[in-house]
């Protein structure tokens, strides 16, 4: 079946919107610099489909940024990780009807399951923490805002630079404690 023109367009405009701005969030994270006190938010939906992107200094949610060389390391990063998993202790979404399908953690050695490290480590001994949560949403058109829950969990935590792609609309706000709804229409 052959679509009409329109929604051919539509497909070619959509597309080539979320490359662009996929494109557009990598090159942001790539000149974005590890601060202590800030961290990324990337939000892109495209469809029923919204993906969320943490990106922080481990220092901010860790309060180290080395694989835990002790005991009470070993918990703060199983406890860090249960809280980035209850995704409702991170954001919070007005409207959709979004359902969690999926997350993805990597911190220094958060491999509780001793696996390998994944985090991102620099030369100079600086990692970060890395939580993609991906949801399928039935009414993604009534998203209207989101609240991030983080500065009440990670007190370490200043700053929550997002960037966002919902609706067909984007934009980027920098969050902070005082500050922290964004509306997305």
């Amino acid at each position: 079946m052959k679509l009409p023109k329109c929604f051919q367009c539509l497909s070619i405009f959509t597309a080539t919107f979320f490359l662009s701005a996929t494109a557009s969030a990598e090159e942001y994270e790539t000149q974005a610099s590890h601060v202590h006190g800030v961290a990324s938010l990337f939000i892109v939906q495209e469809g029923n489909e919204l993906e969320v992107e943490l990106t922080s200094p481990a220092m901010n949610l860790l309060g180290f940024e080395h694989s835990p060389g002790n005991e009470q390391q070993r918990r703060q990063v199983s406890r860090v990780s249960a809280q980035l998993h209850n995704v409702n202790q991170v954001v919070v979404f007005s409207g959709g009807q979004c359902q969690l399908l999926e997350v993805d953690i990597e911190m220094p050695a958060m491999d509780v399951d001793h696996h390998t490290d994944h985090a991102d480590h620099s030369e100079s001994g600086h990692s970060d923490v890395e939580v993609e949560y991906e949801f399928s949403c039935q009414k993604p058109e009534t998203i209207t805002a989101l609240e991030v829950k983080l500065f009440e969990q990670f007190p370490a935590l200043e700053e929550v630079d997002v960037q966002w792609i919902v609706n067909g609309q984007q934009g980027g706000k920098t969050l902070s404690p005082s500050d922290s709804r964004l509306e997305l229409q």
